[in-house]
Parts: structure tokens; C-alpha cells; sequence
């Protein structure tokens, strides 16, 4: 059996039910559980500088290095590196040319990372404590020449030289024409499962979803809201109207007024086994409370994904909770009517596809996820067809004349082997971010994505 019809079956099976003992599928490399240390870091006084730099985890290993100076002067300098040995990580250090010494983790948690060697002659310990997505402490301690001894370096994430990842802005991101990288690791993009982001009018505030585990095999999420500043992302936190109730796939309109969501929540105090799509409107004071859309947008079924375009056309993906012989996922448009909107309408054939129902495929003719552009001429959206690069894949469509073209793959650097989803077009336009799951050499967490628009050949 090939890859990659093996991964589509573990993920049909993670949809219909996923029995005890099985949540190793879902279990994350120990490499993962410490990606918070990506990016870079700096910190100290007039006295002494120290700069750390780490790669983000990829093939089983972080890459760092640090350099102290004083005044003009290099002081110390380091190569490290991060590695995974079966359950634990080993910290290698290359201090300032010395031998290298090596040091296996005693503890691995979402805020610290420690490393021993008793061995050593000193230090013996060194600690990464995180404090906040934004502040760092690292630490080395031990016994030397018989006295105890503890140093402490205190530094805070910057963005990276040359506008790597690390600064957490759209355009320092992607620095290149065509590469597409990982959008504010360590912040956003963390070790948990992230879905959908969407931006307001300026950009600067990120709503987005989080999960502890894959959100079809759970159905629990929550919103969190981070805000750009000083180039940096800051630390997430739950959304004033999200926290008690499942909620995901936050979306809010080009001129800002509004914010769509779906969530598992009672309805006129009745309550619901399947997700609707909920609707907040910007007052001066906050959103307001959440508005129940009704029958014209939601059915018994899940109702995911909405976007709207400026004149208030609503898009949005309907379908069943896990893969059936009479339910697929569809693409559907509702036109803005007064404060509602006009009962439901699915998108043609050039969007969704119909295919009879195979068992050993029973999502091969999904379509979901659809972002529309602010105009409403150009709608991205995954689909699970066949003839893709990976599990998911995005695709691409525009309309022209009345008619939507045939949808498009996106193709590569976009779409891989992997499972892309998930996408969000910029409020200016410019970029593309998207989430994807990566699935080997070991199962990663779906993270978000960013791309320039002009590395896609969109016309």
C-alpha cells in the first residue's frame, strides 16, 4: 500500500471514530513539544549582549546558535543542536571551538525544556524556561570546582535578521519571491493544532482556532486573539466570546464590522450536537453577542468556513460530522438580504464535485473551506479529489461572466504530499496563508503557512 493512500485512511478513520488506544496516531514527536524556542532571542545589559537563534524543528533536530559580545568584542560564542534519541532530546553543544558535550532532556513540558549531564564538569544542568511567547530565561547551572553556580540569561523574541520568520509580520515571513514559511512559530503557530486565521481591516489583530488534538476526531476548539506588535505577534489568548462552547473558523468581513464563527452552542437555549455558523457585530465597545444565522444558513448538518465577501455574500461549506453513502461536504453562497440573507444556494459543478460513493474513498468528492476575495471574484477552497499532490490540496477558481471557471490545483509551492487546508487571503491582498499537516517522517501538527500571492501564478 502506497503512502499516501495509507495516510487518507487514517484520517477517514480519525473522522468516523478513533477507539481506545488508537491515539498514538495523534501523538506528536518529542522534537514538537519544545518548538516553542524557535526563532530568535536576545537580551542583557550595557555590560554583556547575548543573541540565540533556533531553527524550527524538521527532520527530527533544531539547529541554534548564540553569541555573547562585549562592546566590540565576541566574547562566547555556541553551535547547538536539538535531536530526538527514541523518547527523549539531546542538547550538543559546541562551546566557543570546544569539544562537544552532549546533554539528555529530564524534562519536556510546553514552558520548559531541561537538559542533564552529571558528568559534565560544568554546567551539569541546562533549562529553557519559557515566560509568555514573547520572553525567554535560559539558564545553566551545576557544580564547579566543588561550589554551586547558577547563570541566568534573560532575552526576548526580535524578529530574526533579514526578516526571517521570527518577526511574526506578513512581509518579514516571506522574504523571498516564491518560498513559503511557517507563520509565527513558536506564537501562534505553537505545538497545538491551529485552524483558520483571519485579520482585521489594518492586519494587526489575528483571530484564529486552536486545538488540543486533530478537531475532526474531537470536536473541541477554542478562538484565540493575538495582536501584531512592535513586529511581533503576541501571546495568544482566548477570545472574550469563545472558551465555554466548541468554536472554530473565525472570519471577519473586509470592512470589519462583522465577525463569523461555527460553534457547538445552544440554540434559543436548546442544545446542539452539530456546528452552525454564528455571526458578532463591532460596537464601540467590543463584539457584540452572538447571533444564531437560522435556517437560511444552517441545516442539521455542520455548517464550517464562512467567508463574505464586501457586499455581504456569504460563503460557506455544509456536510456531515464523518464520511457517509448519502452526505458529502459541498460548497454553498448565501446573498446578504436586509440583516439575514436569502436561503442557501450550492455552487456549481466547476467547484463541488459528485461522485458515487466508494467505501475505500468515501471523501473523494469533498470541497470545503472556501475563501472568498473581498470582491467575490476569486474563491479558494480545499477539496479531497483525486489527482492532487497530497491528502488535501487547495484549488482556485474565479468568476467570470456570471460563471465560475473550473476549479484549478494551486499546485506547488503550495500544495505538497502533505495536507494543505485552511486558506485566508491578506487584507491587502498580497499573501496567501494557509494550514497544512505534515505527515512524515513523523506526524506534525497542523500549523499555519504564508506565501505571496505572486508566487502563485493567480490570474
Amino acid at each position: 500500500m502506497n503512502a499516501h493512500r495509507l495516510t487518507r485512511r487514517l484520517l477517514i478513520a480519525s473522522l468516523v471514530a478513533v477507539p481506545p488506544g488508537a491515539s498514538a496516531y495523534m501523538d506528536l514527536s518529542p522534537i514538537e513539544e519544545v518548538r516553542w524556542l524557535a526563532g530568535c532571542w536576545e537580551g542583557g545589559s550595557e555590560r554583556a549582549w547575548t543573541e540565540e537563534h533556533w531553527m524550527e524543528p524538521r527532520g527530527g533536530t533544531m539547529l541554534g546558535m548564540s553569541r555573547t559580545t562585549r562592546g566590540d568584542s565576541t566574547v562566547s560564542y555556541e553551535l547547538m543542536r536539538i535531536s530526538e534519541r527514541g523518547e527523549r532530546l539531546v542538547f550538543t553543544a559546541h562551546p566557543s571551538g570546544q569539544p562537544a558535550a552532549a546533554f539528555s532532556s529530564a524534562a519536556i513540558s510546553a514552558t520548559e525544556v531541561v537538559f542533564t549531564n552529571p558528568e559534565h564538569d560544568f554546567p551539569q544542568t541546562i533549562r529553557y524556561r519559557r515566560a509568555g511567547s514573547d520572553s525567554l530565561v535560559a539558564r545553566v547551572e551545576g557544580f564547579d570546582a566543588g561550589h554551586p553556580q547558577a547563570i541566568e540569561f534573560p532575552m526576548a523574541r526580535v524578529a530574526c535578521p533579514g526578516g526571517a520568520a521570527g518577526s511574526g509580520s506578513p512581509e518579514a515571513a516571506a522574504p523571498s519571491a516564491t518560498r513559503v514559511q511557517i507563520f509565527s512559530p513558536g506564537v501562534i503557530s505553537d505545538a497545538r493544532w491551529q485552524y483558520r486565521i483571519t485579520f482585521t481591516p489594518d492586519g494587526r489583530t489575528a483571530y484564529y482556532t486552536a486545538a488540543d488534538s486533530f478537531f475532526p476526531r474531537i470536536r473541541r476548539s477554542t478562538i484565540l486573539v493575538s495582536h501584531l506588535r512592535g513586529g511581533v505577534w503576541s501571546s495568544p489568548q482566548t477570545a472574550p466570546f469563545s472558551g465555554t462552547y466548541t468554536d472554530i473558523d473565525p472570519f471577519i468581513t473586509p470592512d470589519g464590522r462583522r465577525l463569523y464563527f461555527a460553534s457547538i452552542r445552544p440554540v434559543r437555549g436548546a442544545p446542539r450536537t452539530d456546528l452552525d455558523i454564528w455571526m458578532m457585530e463591532r460596537t464601540r465597545t467590543g463584539w457584540s453577542e452572538p447571533v444564531h444565522l437560522g435556517a437560511e444558513v444552517n441545516s442539521p448538518a455542520d455548517e464550517l468556513y464562512a467567508s463574505a465577501a464586501a457586499d455581504g455574500t456569504l460563503y460557506f461549506a455544509s456536510g456531515p460530522a464523518g464520511p457517509a453513502p448519502t452526505a458529502d461536504w459541498n460548497i454553498f453562497r448565501a446573498e446578504r438580504r436586509g440583516e439575514g440573507f436569502s436561503p442557501r444556494e450550492m455552487l456549481s459543478g466547476a467547484i463541488n464535485t459528485d461522485a458515487a460513493y466508494d467505501p475505500a474513498n468515501p471523501t473523494a468528492d469533498w470541497e470545503f473551506n472556501p475563501e472568498i476575495s473581498a470582491d467575490g471574484r476569486t474563491l479558494i477552497f480545499t477539496s479531497l479529489r483525486p489527482g492532487g499532490h497530497g491528502y488535501g490540496d487547495l484549488y482556485i477558481s474565479h468568476l467570470r461572466g456570471g460563471d465560475w471557471t473550473p476549479a484549478r490545483n494551486l499546485g506547488p509551492p503550495v500544495n505538497t504530499a502533505d495536507d494543505e487546508f485552511h486558506p485566508t487571503i491578506s487584507r491587502d491582498g498580497r499573501h496567501l496563508y494557509f494550514a497544512r499537516t505534515i505527515f512524515s517522517p513523523t506526524l506534525r501538527a497542523s500549523d499555519f503557512y504564508v506565501v505571496p500571492m505572486s508566487a502563485l501564478n493567480i490570474q
